[in-house]
């Protein structure tokens, strides 16, 4: 199975109504869904693509679900609709052989509320000069781990009970890297970065990096400062009518 699966999907066991759906893989969280103002009678749902380039969701309760219509007649025959390991179901025409390719269409062009190719305003890179995990905003960093002694992160994770992971790092003239693995190599482990700072472990909710609580202006748990922009404050001197902008 790959990162992302598709398949029909009913909201209700006992509703008669279906719709096409993307799910990730990991969480089985919605990245796309096709008819979500067209649901399909179940189940006599198919996605089809015909002999006429058309891509569509055919079934028996009224006209099909058009994804994808080819306007000008077209000799190639080498058309396939492809669910991408990055979420993206496309419809691909190849040419000469294979060796070139364009998208006739592509589901990341009608996003749901999930922007799978989107970057958001966190991201986290490791620094091979201070040996340390840093989590930036807009390419300013918010929060640090710490430099990486004795096998440990002095803020990631600091309450021992909590320590799950192994890590190891390589830095030598061929490569430099950070790796982590699960002490419990029975468990599932997967680092999550979400929209507002906060790193942590989808698969037991351990705050590995409580970020979302700096603000630029603490130092506490590995938060950085930053520069606070300047407000402005008006003075009013009352006696001599004199307004003063600081």
């Amino acid at each position: 199975m790959g990162k992302f699966t598709m398949r029909f999907h009913r909201y209700d066991h006992n509703s008669n109504y279906s719709y096409l759906v993307i799910q990730s893989s990991a969480n089985h969280n919605y990245a796309w869904i096709a008819n979500r103002n067209q649901p399909i009678l179940h189940p006599l749902e198919i996605l089809t693509l015909d002999q006429n380039k058309t891509l569509k969701i055919t079934h028996e309760d009224g006209d099909p679900v058009v994804f994808y219509f080819a306007y000008e007649t077209s000799n190639s025959d080498n058309i396939s609709a492809t669910l991408l390991d990055s979420g993206n179901f496309v419809l691909q025409d190849w040419r000469n052989g294979g060796s070139t390719q364009r998208f006739l269409w592509q589901s990341f062009d009608f996003p749901l509320d999930t922007l799978l190719p989107a970057s958001g305003a966190f991201t986290l890179d490791w620094d091979l000069n201070q040996r340390e995990l840093k989590i930036r905003r807009h390419g300013v960093v918010y929060w640090s781990t710490g430099a990486f002694m004795n096998g440990r992160f002095k803020f990631m994770l600091p309450d021992e009970t909590k320590l799950r992971y192994n890590f190891s790092i390589v830095s030598n003239e061929d490569e430099d890297s950070f790796t982590y693995n699960p002490v419990d190599q029975s468990g599932k482990s997967e680092f999550v970065l979400t929209i507002m700072g906060r790193l942590y472990d989808f698969d037991r909710k351990i705050d590995i990096a409580e970020a979302d609580y700096c603000y630029g202006s603490n130092t506490d748990a590995g938060c950085q400062t930053w520069d606070q922009p300047t407000v402005g404050m008006m003075v009013i001197d009352l006696s001599k009518e004199v307004v003063t902008l600081m």
